[in-house]
């Protein structure tokens, strides 16, 4: 199920139904990183870029950096922060705060 840009797991109403599930470890990453990042969302948007490492969407890398989405679209080649994932153009945090801060040398 999605809610937002975000994917969220619904339990099951019954506790004794279980399932057995394989999962890549990337796809156990994007689950795991989902939920925190709605979680940590809901509280503050400003503690994603900052608390912990991992990969932001567009939207979020956009704001980060002040720039716009279609900025990032056509230097994302140029930028050794941004990484296709899945086909998706994510932006890696700790490279984008190396990034920004090698930008302001």
């Amino acid at each position: 199920m999605k809610n937002g840009s975000f994917s969220t797991i619904t339990p099951s109403d019954d506790d004794g139904e279980r399932m057995i599930v394989t999962l890549t470890k990337g796809e156990l990453q994007k689950i795991v990183f989902d939920a925190v990042s709605a979680a940590l969302e809901r509280r503050r948007p400003e503690v994603l870029l900052y608390d912990y490492d991992g990969l932001v969407n567009v939207g979020k890398a956009a704001e980060y950096l002040s720039v716009s989405k279609a900025w990032l679209y056509k230097n994302s080649g140029r930028l050794p922060f941004a990484k296709k994932v899945g086909g998706a153009l994510r932006f890696d945090r700790r490279g984008v705060r190396r990034w920004l801060e090698s930008q302001r040398r």
